[in-house]
């Protein structure tokens, strides 16, 4: 009874962690999940052919975690031909990485021990961030990242398994624990963040160890258990501390940096994180594009173009490497360059929202709204907080006669950014074509005393007035 009533308990307070966040996805999902809708695109990414046992995005060079959700479930709806759940996005890409598995037993194999080879290395493989940069920025972490680290800590904890062997029934949990974590992880891809959860648990077997081998060194004799024990521990030291090249972590992190520091608008400090990025990691094409995107802001769109070609020769399908390329021809002149690149942006990523903008303006511009509209509706799902994005789009509805549609953009874009001047302007034409006179002059004085006299976004609403009878 009294195991019976621990278990229940147990189950209990898993119900009231778990159930809510069920009931919460059954609601909005359809399904009754008690975590994230993510299982099958994690399992396709550690298990399809050629897997590295790495985080590889299902889109190559859209890494960025706010990509992932909207390309594993347009990847899916585009193979099934019809719009899916979230549930159903995750049963698709997990049917596919099973197929593999049973088409490919062999092969799936030899990844899974690769990815079991990971989760014990000493290697902290990164996700955004390596712990290596920041040890580059202070002594402390430094003196402490060596003797520190998982390579010192398996082997311990290997020593401490073994050295409390005879008191399993007391112990047998920590090991236990630590098997099916490590199992967990294998069985999609590794991260030092998904494998730190070994941490705790193998502390108190790391702090048996080194209380079995201080007991050793201080005896002075070494008996064959004692040798047993050594052993043991220098052979997880040797799988532990293998090595598996170059670390990647400082350059990936400077990458990160690079990107903050870029869409926080301090140009000059986010180009030399990513000139960091490069140097740390030459053959990576999407540091190179970051890079030229960095450039291309500042405004030198010539070396941009140059880092944008070793981006598209290192890695050709990276969809934003090309448009960015697009963005900077167009600000030297090449616009019948610029479109190419912003057509192979598309076929690469028909979703990237800047190749989709900038072609909806040339439509726009050559008299064909109604083509425009689609393009900016794809480059707007893509950024849906983009104001000057649903600006253009509010432009080619207003054109297509759909005032009604244009105005609640504006609306919202103006919310987020309130003296965007394009939106203002265009809000007072959607007013005005709606008859609501009052609200459009309203608009354009507001526009007024927000610009310089001379601006060209002044001068049209002076126009404007005009049109409506106002001096």
């Amino acid at each position: 009874p009294r195991r019976a009533a621990a278990l229940a308990a147990f189950a209990l307070g898993l119900a009231l962690v778990l159930a809510p966040v069920g009931l919460r996805n059954q609601a909005l999902g359809g399904r009754f999940l008690v975590t994230t809708s993510q299982l099958g695109p994690n399992l396709w990414i550690g298990n399809h052919p050629g897997a590295t046992g790495h985080y590889e995005p299902l889109r190559p060079g859209r890494g960025s975690a706010r990509y992932e959700r909207e390309d594993g479930h347009s990847l899916a709806v585009e193979a099934l031909g019809r719009e899916l759940t979230p549930a159903e996005v995750s049963d698709y890409w997990r049917d596919r990485a099973l197929a593999y598995a049973r088409a490919q037993p062999l092969d799936w194999l030899r990844q899974l021990a690769h990815k079991a080879f990971l989760v014990l290395n000493a290697r902290e493989l990164p996700d955004t961030e390596g712990i290596e940069a920041y040890a580059d920025e202070s002594v402390l972490l430094r003196a402490l990242f060596w003797p520190c680290n998982f390579g010192v800590l398996l082997p311990l904890a290997v020593v401490g398994v073994l050295a409390e062997r005879r008191a399993w029934r007391r112990v047998w949990l920590l090991p236990a624990m630590a098997l099916a974590l490590a199992a967990s992880i294998a069985v999609f891809y590794v991260f030092a963040r998904y494998r730190y959860v070994l941490v705790p648990v193998l502390m108190p077997l790391a702090a048996a160890g080194g209380v079995a081998l201080w007991g050793i060194a201080r005896s002075g004799r070494l008996t064959r258990a004692a040798a047993g024990l050594a052993l043991a521990g220098l052979a997880a030291a040797l799988v532990s501390n293998w090595p598996l090249g170059a670390a990647e972590g400082a350059g990936l992190t400077h990458l990160s940096v690079g990107g903050a520091l870029l869409q926080a608008g301090r140009l000059p400090e986010a180009q030399a994180e990513f000139e960091a990025a490069v140097s740390a990691l030459p053959g990576n094409g999407l540091a190179h594009s970051r890079l030229g995107d960095a450039l291309r802001t500042r405004g030198e769109p010539a070396r941009a173009i140059a880092s944008y070609d070793r981006a598209l020769a290192l890695a050709p399908y990276l969809a934003d490497a090309h448009t960015g390329r697009g963005i900077a021809l167009e600000a030297l002149g090449r616009a019948t360059q610029a479109e190419e690149e912003y057509r192979r942006a598309l076929t690469l990523d028909p979703n990237q929202p800047d190749a989709n903008n900038n072609v909806a303006n040339r439509l726009l511009n050559a008299g064909a709204p109604r083509d425009a509209v689609p393009l900016y509706e794809r480059a707007l799902a893509a950024r849906p907080d983009d104001s000057d994005i649903a600006s253009n789009l509010a432009v080619a509805l207003l054109r297509t006669g759909d005032a009604k549609r244009a105005l609640s953009l504006l609306d919202g874009a103006l919310a987020r950014t309130p003296k965007l001047a394009s939106a203002r302007i265009n809000r007072a034409g959607a007013l005005a074509g709606l008859g609501r006179v009052a609200e459009a002059r309203a608009d354009l004085l507001a526009l007024l005393a927000q610009e310089p006299a001379g601006s060209p976004y002044a001068r049209a609403a002076r126009d404007a007035l005009a049109r409506l009878g106002e001096r």
